[in-house]
């Protein structure tokens, strides 16, 4: 019983680092896509004032 209680956590230490990473990972594509989104910006912008009015 002692040794299905141990895989037991160790299967669970295992998802919860597993959770830790894709959260990481999400936390990372998230600053990536906003520093996309910033840098779009400033590229519309620069289009929009060369535009003649």
């Amino acid at each position: 019983m002692s040794g299905q209680i141990q895989q037991v956590q160790q299967k669970v230490l295992q998802i919860k680092t597993q959770i830790t990473e894709a959260l990481e990972y999400i936390k990372v594509m998230q600053e990536q896509t906003k520093n996309e989104e910033i840098e779009l910006q400033v590229k519309i912008e620069d289009c929009l004032s060369t535009v003649p009015m």
